[in-house]
């Protein structure tokens, strides 16, 4: 039974659209889901109300230190293939019960800079759990949302999150038709199910078990680090499981067709902790990724070495 924590550090990121869609788009494929809302807000729950979900949504929240380990007890009781937690942004016992418990970490990410600094703290918390519950997990999948490709951050958005060394997900672009679902108590999938969603039917094959090589550039920074009272709470979920399930693999990628341009080669560097915070700055007062701004230090090198 793996258990899949949507989680973010920024309110409004789509964490809730993106646990409700997750879970309907694995019950469109014949595969048992449940939606666990850990907020106390309850969105996930009032979009269920009208009754128009394929899938159920329990309202759960966490709230306190205390209250971790029985909530991790009940959530693990519940019998369905697939468990989607869907965690409130707040630094605290719920958001770390909700990592500590999840096998995979799915962090959706808006293409302002205020989301991808949030989304590095997360990626920082989802960091120090993993090596404090010492089994790897949760693997993490960072989603690019609400993508306008119009848009210089709309474009960049994917290059940024690559360079905080996670898989990245296909984008999803922005869509009023996911509000417009909300609305009416329905997934856009049952609402609007014949318009076309550029690269966000993709997203149940990828929240798979996908493991990556060791990172050669982080986000996370002292000022930034988790609280010891969200690890704690994430260490008493993880204790009350069992074993992690092994998810199956997703079947590798189609090989490009010859009409596809080939794609660029990746460029990984290590940077010290204050040339990260630098770049970090720029690009986020310029509005770009700190790939880019990293490629254009390599262009300007190669123009100064072959003029000489």
């Amino acid at each position: 039974m793996p258990i899949i924590g949507v989680c973010g550090r920024k309110g409004g990121s789509g964490k809730t659209t993106t646990a409700v869609h997750l879970a309907a788009e694995l019950a469109s494929r014949g595969l048992s889901a449940v939606v666990i809302d850990c907020d106390i807000q309850g969105s996930a729950t009032h979009w269920a109300e009208p009754g128009n979900l394929p899938v159920p949504v329990h309202h759960m929240p966490l709230e306190a230190d205390s209250q971790v380990a029985e909530w991790s007890k009940s959530v693990r009781a519940i019998q369905a293939q697939y468990i989607i937690l869907d965690s409130p942004p707040h630094l605290d016992a719920a958001l770390g019960g909700v990592i500590g418990l999840a096998d995979v970490a799915v962090i959706p990410c808006g293409p302002s800079g205020l989301d991808l600094i949030a989304t590095g703290e997360t990626v920082g918390l989802v960091r120090e759990i993993r090596n404090a519950r010492g089994n790897g997990r949760p693997l993490v999948l960072l989603v690019p949302n609400r993508i306008d490709r119009r848009t210089s951050s709309g474009r960049e958005l994917k290059d940024a999150l690559a360079d905080m060394g996670e898989p990245v997900a296909p984008e999803i672009h922005y869509r009023t038709a996911f509000a417009d679902a909300f609305n009416t108590g329905a997934w856009v999938g049952a609402y609007a199910p014949h318009k076309p969603c550029p690269q966000g039917n993709g997203h149940a094959g990828r929240v798979r078990a996908e493991t990556t090589g060791a990172t050669s550039m982080t986000v996370q920074k002292p000022g930034l680090r988790a609280r010891s009272s969200s690890v704690q709470a994430a260490l008493t979920a993880q204790s009350t499981g069992e074993k992690a399930v092994e998810m199956p693999p997703a079947p590798p990628p189609p090989l490009p067709t010859v009409k596809e341009k080939a794609k660029p080669v990746g460029l990984s560097v290590r940077l010290d902790h204050d040339t990260h915070e630098a770049l970090r700055r720029i690009a986020f007062d310029e509005r770009v990724s700190i790939h880019s701004l990293l490629m254009e230090g390599v262009d300007l090198v190669l123009k100064k070495r072959l003029k000489a």
